[in-house]
């Protein structure tokens, strides 16, 4: 498939993806298409699956495992009869009536896909996307729709939760993962391979350490991706070191993903009990595990609690206006300024400046963002500026108790986790829902899918 700069302009959904390839495809004139997903972990050999698609005379086939009930909220359900055809599918269901979840992996009868992409291009209420738009209406219409059941290994890593539980799968000898060796030095006690430098001192337990690294410490139950490196003296237990990372001297980080490029000072704690719990989300940090995000620097003598999210800004938070994306830097930056403070012990001092500049924020950059909304007339405009006001009242109600109190350690932490949350459930969540509006309805007019208004 092109990429969406190739194609000359962003993909709105997955659909949409797809529909702007139809020509490129259509160069290759298939009888099927097979359509994957990219953020899952699996082996499968995709021709049984073909093959119970043509015996079936199946206008799609999904491909259905079955998930966890309290999981079945992350993914198209489906209900299907004995033989495999599809009754029903529900997208994210509150209420699910099956287990039976979508893979994400499909094909397709490409002449009855290349329909109903049309169909769903030139409907203007679409979020194009293959969950909630293209299935459910290949179902309604009565088409022949089939479940294929898959038994190996899978896991969605749509969260971090899942993403570190399948990197843990692959120290564990419970689960059906056969990785080609070439790929892989699987490093245990006694073990003659070896990474780029260890020390003679070592301490490494079922570990996979990957080339180029250079490791120094002790690290447990951990996988160690590309020219990582853990110094003398750390410890590093149950956790992922992403390509570059850098963990300093007499370290400890437990349970913990750290980011490409990330590097963790010297005597620095990670991941346990006590230290402050910066960025607190339960959606994303969760039964313990934190996050580092990429290219953060962690101050020497840090302790950070376990369930944290530490994060910089980076241009995927980008909407495309410029104004507004300025606005949201800036609370990134305040945000990053703050979690230091917190850590290093002088946040009391910092918390004037800072509620000085979010009473301006929830004023300025509100207005300008719900201007930009009215501008494309946004479906859920009435709900997000509900969500502004809401925020904005709890950043007046703590200005009024930092006017009447005063500066404290206590109020700069929370005012720390609220800003932090608003970061990651509204700017990286909401605010991507009105850049895919926008461009979908500028695609539509024509239009070069640059957002305006600032």
């Amino acid at each position: 498939m092109l990429s969406s700069s190739d194609v000359g302009a962003p993909y709105t959904g997955t659909a949409n993806a797809v529909y702007n390839n139809i020509e490129f495809i259509d160069r290759y004139n298939p009888e099927h298409v097979l359509i994957l997903s990219g953020d899952h972990i699996y082996k499968m050999d995709y021709r049984k699956m073909l093959r119970f698609h043509s015996e079936k005379n199946a206008d799609a086939t999904i491909s259905v495992v079955s998930v966890p009930w309290e999981e079945t909220y992350r993914f198209g359900i489906i209900d299907a009869v004995d033989d495999g055809r599809i009754t029903a599918f529900t997208e994210k269901p509150h209420e699910p009536k099956s287990n039976l979840a979508s893979m994400g992996i499909y094909i397709y009868k490409w002449n009855c896909l290349k329909q109903y992409l049309t169909d769903d291009h030139n409907n203007i209420c679409s979020d194009h996307d293959f969950g909630k738009d293209v299935i459910p209406a290949i179902l309604s219409a009565g088409a022949k729709l089939y479940a294929y059941n898959f038994n190996g290994y899978w896991r969605d890593v749509g969260t971090l939760l899942s993403l570190w539980e399948a990197n843990m799968d692959l120290l564990s000898e419970n689960h059906n993962i056969k990785l080609n060796k070439k790929y892989r030095q699987k490093f245990m006690s006694g073990s003659s391979d070896a990474p780029k430098y260890t020390s003679q001192h070592l301490n490494i337990k079922n570990c996979i350490v990957s080339d180029g690294c250079d490791i120094y410490g002790r690290i447990e139950n951990s996988v160690v991706y590309g020219a990582a490196t853990v110094a003398e003296g750390a410890l590093v237990v149950d956790s992922v070191l992403m390509p570059g990372a850098v963990i300093g001297r007499n370290t400890n980080i437990f349970k913990t993903f750290i980011g490409h490029n990330a590097i963790i000072g010297e005597d620095v704690s990670i991941g346990t009990n006590f230290g402050t719990t910066m960025y607190c989300d339960d959606k994303l940090c969760s039964n313990g595990i934190s996050l580092i995000g990429p290219g953060v620097y962690i101050n020497n003598n840090m302790k950070i609690a376990k369930n944290s999210h530490v994060v910089i800004w980076n241009d995927s938070y980008l909407l495309g206006n410029e104004q507004i994306d300025r606005q949201h830097k800036q609370l990134f930056e305040l945000v990053s300024d703050l979690t230091a403070s917190c850590l290093d012990g002088s946040a009391a001092a910092k918390l004037k400046e800072a509620m000085d500049f979010l009473l301006d924020y929830t004023v300025r950059h509100f207005s300008d963002e719900e201007a930009l909304q009215l501008q494309y007339c946004y479906p859920e405009y009435d709900e997000h500026k509900q969500q502004h006001e809401d925020f904005a009242l709890t950043i007046s109600v703590l200005a009024h108790r930092f006017s009447e109190k005063g500066s404290s350690e206590k109020l700069s932490s929370e005012v720390t986790r609220i800003v932090a949350r608003w970061l990651i459930e509204h700017i990286q969540r909401e605010d991507k829902k009105i850049r895919k509006h926008i461009q979908s309805r500028l695609l539509q007019q024509g239009q070069t899918a640059t957002i305006g208004g600032g």
